[in-house]
């Protein structure tokens, strides 16, 4: 690695220093897209300087290719080209060699400019024609209400599932094609984000500004991820920003403005009448329903005259409570507001070009204390420094805040289940809290996230020779985000502390630091029918995360600063401060090269090699590679005499390449950490985790098939079939605690994801004023356990009965009783085992008493789109679906007689068993005995499951375009206003018992976007 960095860092030199080479033939290649709609533009013509001989046309997919020789045709390299469509205005600029994406516009919506985008300098044409390459159309996406670049992706590609908490600020989950580690519920499963060709964080790309970027693509298999090597072993989502273009400049401003809602309910509760009775049934004394009861009454009362004084009013009492019924759910969750405001710039002349952005969002969150703001800010620039030599620099930053009262035992959502319908905001002492008021619940703990990124990268582009060209970025993505937690002293917490220990303040730093080099030289020639293109690059990534955090207690509330603590407190409530420091720097050689043969034929296929700082020197390194073929058979001539089959493309590639996802520097070199404990006067160096010399990179094969057809140039199908086989996959598995650790990440065995993916894409009316486009996507991902090593299951608990992993099995089963209902005598839950025989509960538990219930992961998800456009009007609409997956009801709001102080599931009373000859009910006696209390809590059973299965309508929109004004709003160009609606229902077909937190607030906003 010593040797290889200065050989590196040499190349760059070169690379920025080597004069300029000069021949008179230039290649030009990219595709040209209506403005408008973001389609396609076939038919166009390139014509140059004074010529009129044309040189190129653009095909049905937009695509153009052609090579120039300036001296043959006796015209200057400098000339300008001119391009032609009968429905398009004419375009004249000096084209850019190399691959370009131009915008055309329309002559009935014309601008005064040319918009030419450049592309990722890994984004290779010809990985497109045997790789898995989904482009997600963010023009539309662009024009939605969300602060979330995830939630925009929801509902876009075939295999990509996004989920979220429904606390506002919170990250989502990201998958493509499932979990490719068994620890499929953390980040071992994340894709890898690039902007630009530059790597960013996950947290990063959640607070990016949609509508500054111009594409972003789904890279799914080898052949379109290998190029990143270890890095992408779960696959990349890759994003291109917006550019500026040679014209005057064009100011576009939208306005959005609108209101967010409180979602549905995930559970109904009782109201005053059942919760009294519950009360009375369960005989609970801590509560009013059974302590002012007529039942309890004449137990405690004997004498006549106080037994009728103590009836009295105990029925004055409940009669006085039946006259609340408070539905905590209005109560507590509120409909909020939202805005954003966005401001974009472009422009440029023939040398140089911009495009400035600037964004502020705010909305507030369905929970007291729960907001999110959020700033962001780019400036692209990009200049042509000679004829062959430009370069870009890219600059972003974003700023977001979140605010939530969530933490520190403290959750404000659990109220809204929690309280009773009896009891209101002005109730002095609360049966559900008790010894505490509905102004103690509240405000009780504070916390503040803010996040700061920056980003910039420098891209230089050299055309060398006829064909040869040489890309080079080198780029940093920081990210800081400052936390801030607070409890200030009169918080019902800190009742019981002393008093120079009430008040409690923590604050952290958590800085993460990326740095990406690569340089790519490519050669792409045509030679008659052949196309030929090779590759090297060499790439370097370097990233640190560092965290620094400090908490104390004893300090007043006007104190906003760790240094108001009290520094003297001991016995636990001394000041703590902990931090950690990591740092991975990997360097890597890539080759790809690639063939197509009159555009029927393709092939391709790249190599890499990575090294990382984070493994052993001898298993520092490790590959990719990836080989695919492609065949369009509707690029032969007879294909082209008949008009129902216009496109038959079939893609195959397999490949391989290691991972490092699922593994920390602790887990394999020995790391330390300077913790809060002391020996004497010395602070305790503890190892942080068991190291495993041994621990490798996760090996992941893939390969996948693919077929493209499009019928009558208006429909086309998509199926892909893949299969994703990781090896040496890994897992933190149980140790004898001996070892001083519970834990120690090992290599444990083998998983597949196996799926197929159809999306169908048409349009169901194409008219000159009206056009329906509709698209369907349906994904289906089958997950298995190939192999484990040393054995057929995995028990992550010693004391585990139930595998978490078999071989043969999926991940997130959920293994569970066989109910057999409620003993009508007894009122304990019965269940029987695999063989059918009654539980004997006098017996240890084993595993014969369990039963496959079902998956917690869907098998099946997909989309349902439509973009519907009449004359000046435009509507569009997104739903999303999930299919195949169980989850285990929340027993939390089952009430018994230990939590009967707490309001409970609306129909318990009617579904629970309370005496002798209950039959048929869901619920057991309200005191089980420890043994049964344990095993009922613990395992969900076939009768306390649901289905998973949704329908969601996530996203609708109208949308009118303005054609005249008068007056001063002449100046306006384009001016569009829109009405929509995210978030806006789930279809659930089986009732969910789950959090509020597992539930988005819809929004509904009104948009203002007019140009200038």
């Amino acid at each position: 690695m010593k040797l290889l960095l200065p050989t590196y860092l040499l190349i760059h030199l070169l690379f920025f220093l080597t004069p300029l080479a000069y021949t008179q033939t230039k290649s030009y290649s990219g595709v040209l897209i209506n403005s408008a709609n973001n389609q396609p533009v076939e038919g166009a013509t390139f014509f140059i300087g004074t010529n009129k001989t044309a040189i190129g046309t653009s095909k049905a997919d937009g695509s153009y290719r052609f090579n120039m020789d300036y001296a043959a045709n006796n015209v200057d390299p400098v000339a300008k080209l001119k391009i032609h469509h009968i429905s398009y205005r004419d375009t004249v600029l000096v084209l850019k060699q190399g691959y370009q994406q131009i915008y055309l516009q329309p002559k009935a919506n014309m601008l005064e400019e040319v918009v030419i985008q450049q592309k990722n300098i890994n984004d290779i044409d010809i990985r497109n024609l045997v790789g898995s390459v989904y482009e997600v159309d963010i023009k539309k996406l662009s024009e939605r209400s969300e602060l979330d670049m995830g939630k925009l992706l929801e509902g876009q590609v075939p295999g990509l599932t996004v989920k979220f908490s429904g606390e506002l600020g919170s990250k989502p989950e990201i998958r493509i094609r499932g979990n490719a580690s068994f620890a499929y519920a953390q980040n071992a499963n994340q894709p890898l984000f690039v902007m630009d060709g530059m790597i960013i964080s996950a947290e990063n790309f959640l607070t990016l500004n949609p509508q500054d970027f111009a594409s972003i693509k789904v890279l799914k298999d080898a052949p379109a991820t290998a190029l990143y090597g270890i890095k992408a072993a779960n696959g990349v989502i890759e994003l291109t920003s917006k550019k500026g273009f040679h014209g005057s400049p064009d100011i576009t401003l939208s306005l959005n403005q609108g209101i967010t809602f409180r979602g549905e309910r995930t559970v109904e509760m009782m109201g005053t009448t059942e919760k009294l009775a519950f009360e009375e049934s369960i005989q609970a004394i801590s509560t009013p329903g059974y302590r002012y009861s007529p039942s309890y009454i004449r137990r405690q009362y004997t004498n006549p005259e106080e037994l009728e004084r103590q009836l009295a009013r105990g029925a004055y009492y409940l009669d006085s409570l039946q006259q609340y019924n408070t539905d905590w759910f209005r109560e507590l969750v509120k409909p909020n507001t939202f805005q954003s405001y966005n401001l974009g710039i472009r422009g440029g002349t023939e040398k140089n070009s911009y495009f400035y952005s600037a964004n502020y969002s705010k909305q507030g969150g369905r929970m007291p204390g729960n907001a999110i703001n959020q700033f962001t800010a780019r400036a692209n620039l990009d200049y042509i420094l000679t004829d062959r030599l430009s370069i870009s620099l890219n600059n972003s930053f974003g700023l977001s805040t979140t605010r939530s009262q969530n933490g520190e035992n403290n959750d404000p959502s659990t109220l809204v289940y929690a309280l009773n319908p009896y009891e209101t905001r002005e109730s002095g002492k609360l049966t559900s809290y008790d010894g505490r008021s509905f102004s103690n619940l509240i405000d009780q703990f504070h916390k503040r996230s803010t996040s700061k990124r920056f980003s910039s990268s420098l891209i230089a582009h050299w055309d060398v020779l006829r064909g040869l060209n040489i890309s080079g970025i080198i780029g940093i993505d920081y990210g800081l985000e400052e936390i801030y937690e607070r409890i200030y002293a009169d918080a019902f917490s800190q009742r019981n502390e002393p008093n120079n220990a009430k008040g409690f303040l923590k604050e952290g730093d958590r800085k993460n630091f990326g740095l990406t080099n690569n340089i790519r030289a490519n050669y792409q020639r045509q030679f008659g029918d052949h196309d030929l293109y090779a590759g090297f690059n060499v790439d370097y990534y370097y990233n640190s995360w560092k965290s620094l955090e400090a908490e104390g207690k004893g300090i007043s509330d006007d104190m906003e600063s760790l240094s108001g603590v009290n520094a003297s407190l001991l016995h636990g409530n001394q000041p703590k401060i902990a931090g950690n420091k990591v740092a991975d720097k990997q360097l890597g050689f890539g080759a790809a090269m690639g063939y197509t043969f009159q555009n029927r034929y393709a092939f391709y296929a790249s190599i890499k090699r990575d090294g990382s700082s984070m493994l052993p020197q001898e298993k520092r390194w490790n590959n990719a590679w990836s080989t695919g073929l492609g065949w369009t058979p509707s690029a032969y001539a007879f294909f082209k005499e008949q008009h129902i089959v216009t496109n038959l493309a079939f893609k195959h590639s397999i490949g391989y390449t290691a991972s490092m996802a699922g593994i920390n520097r602790r887990d394999i070199q020995t790391s330390f950490l300077q913790d809060n404990n002391f020996y004497g006067a010395n602070r305790v160096l503890e190892l942080i985790a068991l190291p495993n010399k041994q621990l490798i990179p996760q090996q992941t094969y893939t390969a996948n098939s693919s077929m493209d057809l499009g019928l009558f140039n208006r429909i086309n199908l998509s199926v892909n079939r893949y299969t994703h086989i990781t090896k040496q996959a890994i897992i933190q598995v149980p140790i004898a605690s001996s070892n001083g650790f519970k834990s120690y990440a090992q290599n444990i065995g083998e998983l597949q994801n196996s799926g197929i993916e159809i999306a169908l894409s048409g349009d169901i009316i194409r008219k000159k004023s009206w056009r329906w486009n509709s698209s369907i996507a349906i994904s289906h991902n089958k997950n298995r356990v190939n192999k484990l090593y040393g054995g057929d299951k995995l028990y992550l608990n010693a004391r585990s009965v139930i595998p978490d992993y078999e071989v043969g099995q999926p991940l997130g089963i959920i293994y569970g009783l066989q109910s057999h209902g409620i003993h009508p005598l007894t009122g304990i839950p019965q269940y029987v085992n695999q063989q059918g025989a009654t539980i004997d509960y006098n017996r240890p538990v084993e595993a014969h008493y369990f039963n496959n219930l079902g998956l917690s992961i869907a098998p099946y998800s997909g989309y349902f789109n439509h973009y519907i456009v009449y004359k000046n009007w435009s509507f569009t609409m997104n739903i999303n679906f999930g299919f195949g997956g169980i989850a285990a009801y929340s027993k939390s709001y089952v009430r018994d007689a230990k939590s009967a102080n707490y309001n409970a599931l609306k129909g318990q009373l009617q579904q629970m068993w309370f005496e002798i000859g209950d039959e048929n009910k869901i619920y057991p006696i309200k005191d089980l005995p420890t043994n049964i209390n344990d095993l009922y809590q613990s395992y969900a059973n076939n009768k306390t499951i649901y289905k998973t299965d949704f329908i969601k309508l996530n996203h609708l929109q109208l949308s009118y375009a303005i054609n005249s004004f008068t007056g001063m709003l002449k100046y306006l160009k384009n001016p569009k206003i829109r009405l929509q609606a995210d978030n806006l229902y789930t279809l659930r077909f089986e009732q969910d018992r789950g959090s509020l937190n597992d539930v988005l607030q819809p929004v509904l906003t009104f948009s203002l976007t007019t140009s200038f």
